[in-house]
């Protein structure tokens, strides 16, 4: 018997199984349509981040020290550069960068407003989620101190607009949801598990016919078989990191 006929016998072998025919499809379809992946509220605290301050002056290390006082972060390193403290994040020394720019004290006095990048590693979206938070509560009080600070010398209309502007950017994961993190090894563990189940499933129902083969017929059936769940594994991944993929929205870098 030649290879191709072994392989269209396996083939019609797998597909009249009606238990490895649910596992191998249903199992996939179901989990990747159907998967809630709930998360259970969570506190994250005291996460490191650096501190890129190329102004130096007073209200800079008021801002720094403001963010310090949050329970959510903590000043690890005081990078010179942010070349410096990029490459402590993409460590993963830190998973965040607070960027204070030149001039910052001199545009507040100025009333000419300031962005304060914030950086931070979104694939850890609880953690990101957090430090963002933080960094805002502190340019928030920072912002309310100058406006108090402003009101005892000019009149309150003039104090339209706030001195001090925060712009997170996620790095790595633009939802900053959990499915862009997760999603890609769930995925993988999901069609390792079904695949790993059906051939077990539908190897152990057919041991007995092995055992009467002679060694050449059993390697062409085992080809066979790897072949015919290679095939239908290529479909599912196709199917989980192509159109599952555009389905959730999950960035791919």
């Amino acid at each position: 018997m030649n290879f191709f006929k072994i392989l269209l016998m396996e083939l019609r072998a797998i597909v009249s199984h009606k238990g490895v025919l649910l596992i191998l499809i249903g199992a996939p379809l179901i989990y990747g349509l159907l998967y809630p992946l709930p998360y259970l509220k969570d506190i994250v605290t005291q996460q490191k981040i650096a501190l890129v301050d190329e102004d130096n002056s007073f209200l800079s290390r008021q801002l720094a020290f403001m963010a310090q006082s949050s329970n959510e972060l903590e000043i690890a390193f005081f990078s010179p550069s942010m070349l410096e403290a990029k490459k402590l994040l993409k460590e993963e020394k830190i998973y965040g960068i607070l960027h204070i720019p030149s001039h910052f004290e001199a545009n507040i006095h100025k009333q000419v407003p300031v962005t304060i990048d914030f950086y931070a590693n979104a694939n850890y979206f609880l953690i990101y989620g957090a430090l963002a938070n933080a960094v805002v509560e502190s340019i928030n009080a920072l912002n309310d101190e100058i406006r108090f600070k402003r009101n005892a010398q000019i009149e309150e209309a003039e104090l339209g607009t706030d001195g001090i502007k925060i712009r997170p950017i996620a790095l790595y994961n633009p939802s900053e949801g959990y499915l862009n993190y997760a999603l890609s090894s769930v995925f993988i563990f999901i069609l390792h598990q079904v695949m790993l189940i059906a051939s077990s499933m539908f190897t152990s129902s057919r041991r007995l016919e092995l055992a009467l083969l002679d060694k050449k017929e059993i390697a062409l059936r085992l080809c066979a078989r790897l072949l015919v769940f290679m095939g239908a594994f290529s479909v599912f991944i196709l199917w989980y990191f192509g159109a599952l993929f555009s389905f959730y929205g999950i960035e791919r870098h």
